[in-house]
């Protein structure tokens, strides 16, 4: 499997979460005292560099060589995610 087509999609979903976290951050409370900063301050910023990170990765892996995704233990992978799964559920 392509290594670029995966990681771009990655890092779309990363950026759709951050657009969402940022959304969330704006309906924050805001402070009584207004010299302090508002509680959504620091997730606003986690929000703005997970997306600055996540377009810089969309450009790095445009511009790296293509490489071809090798799985190794795709079984055991499967397993231990389903039964994380099973155990949430449950």
């Amino acid at each position: 499997m392509n290594s670029k087509i995966i990681n771009i999609t990655v890092l779309m979903i990363f950026i759709f979460i951050s657009i969402l976290t940022f959304n969330a951050t704006r309906e924050f409370p805001d402070p009584i005292d207004k010299n302090t900063i508002n509680s959504g301050y620091y997730p606003a910023l986690l929000a703005v560099l997970l997306m600055i990170f996540s377009i810089i990765g969309i450009f790095q892996s445009i511009y790296s060589k293509q490489s071809k995704l090798t799985i190794n233990n795709f079984i055991a992978i499967s397993l231990s995610i389903l039964l994380i799964i099973i155990y949430f559920l449950f």
